[in-house]
């Protein structure tokens, strides 16, 4: 194995560790471990880190039972470079294009035998699936083929695999399946492509020509993707698995599940914020029922900064909850609040109730490049 290939791999795993110190556990019996991670909470979103308009019981009760981090870090302030460093632990500003939030034209980023946390961890005998939003694009052609994705999870080590394929905002309005369209696509769905210029590229973005059926309903995603988290759990309560959980809650549309419309208090925002802390506790109930909680490792965490103040989409005029708490700026900017993120909250039976004060970040630091730990 070469130098380079030595590092990928060491950086695969470390992109996901976060900095979380897994309990002991006997060497006979693995570790389970879900990985969740919310699409743009910001640091003073969830009530364990001092938010206090609406409750978040589930999250708090990780904390609690867990490791409260309350330094961490984004190796992006937007979400598909943050997915892929997740996944590959790779600094995604290494491809260019890696750097950008793709549309639904591209393929995949990730290339035929890189390595990806699902591809080592199940070398070594896990169970490996992921559920929820992908956004790093499907198969190798440019455009992409809307109707036939091509390679994607299934060829990067996970056994399972049920995506919205980009963001829950981006059509067609559909899950992928273990690589296929779930409901078809007879007839073939048509678009036009058109060309998106951002600084220094262009990105290919497919545009829907005649009807595109919705399979996908926005408020129903997140109890869609919880029923299938709760069937991979029960499927492979026996083995030794990952999952990789990236919700689509609170991404805008800021739609949530009805259950949780106008309970936050404070619009659409606090709403999307309690459904997913309800996905969270979702998960909690079925380790517990299965009996694996006391062998799992549960990461919560965020994929980049919240929103600014006044919200999104008007969701937070005239309310004075600020997703990003005292840190400059907000997500998609060059200010601290871009990536400094809702940290990982770490749960684990046998872990004591910790905060750690330590910084952490999806990829290691390396300080003999200064301008990298400015």
């Amino acid at each position: 194995m070469s130098l380079r290939q030595k590092q990928t791999n060491d950086a695969g795993l470390s992109g996901l560790s976060l900095g979380v110190s897994a309990p002991k556990i006997k060497a006979e019996t693995p570790p389970n471990i879900v990985f969740m991670m919310s699409d743009d909470i910001g640091y003073n979103d969830l009530a364990a880190y001092g938010q206090s308009y609406f409750p978040t019981p589930h999250t708090d009760l990780l904390a609690e039972q867990g490791i409260r981090l309350t330094t961490a870090y984004s190796s992006s302030a937007v979400c598909t470079p943050t997915r892929y460093a997740v996944l590959t632990g790779t600094d995604p500003f290494r491809r260019f294009l890696n750097s950008h939030v793709i549309f639904n034209a591209h393929p995949l980023l990730i290339e035929p035998g890189e390595p990806t946390v699902a591809s080592l961890l199940k070398k070594v005998g896990y169970a490996t699936g992921v559920i929820g939003k992908w956004h790093l694009g499907l198969g190798d052609t440019l455009p992409r083929d809307i109707n036939h994705p091509g390679r994607g999870p299934n060829e990067l080590g996970f056994d399972y695999a049920c995506l919205v394929p980009d963001g829950h905002n981006m059509f067609p309005l559909y899950y992928i399946e273990n690589g296929a369209v779930v409901g078809g696509v007879e007839p073939p769905l048509k678009s036009d492509l058109i060309i998106q210029n951002r600084v220094g590229t262009k990105l290919l973005q497919h545009k829907q020509q005649g009807e595109w059926p919705n399979r996908r309903p926005t408020e129903l995603i997140g109890a869609e993707l919880a029923d299938h988290v709760d069937g991979f759990l029960e499927a492979h309560a026996e083995e030794p698995f990952f999952l990789y959980y990236p919700t689509c809650s609170i991404h805008f549309p800021l739609i949530s599940d009805p259950r949780f419309q106008g309970q936050s208090g404070i619009g659409p925002h606090g709403d999307f914020v309690m459904e997913f802390d309800w996905a969270v506790g979702r998960v909690m109930a079925k380790l517990d029922e299965l009996g694996l909680a006391d062998n799992t490792l549960l990461i919560v965490t965020s994929d980049n900064g919240g929103y600014p103040a006044n919200g999104h989409a008007n969701s937070l005029i005239d309310h004075p909850h600020d997703p990003v708490s005292s840190f400059r700026g907000n997500k998609g900017d060059a200010r601290a609040a871009r990536w400094r993120l809702a940290p990982p909250v770490c749960g684990h039976r046998h872990a004591r109730h910790e905060v750690c004060f330590s910084a952490t970040g999806r990829l290691e630091v390396d300080c003999r490049y200064p301008w990298r730990c400015s």
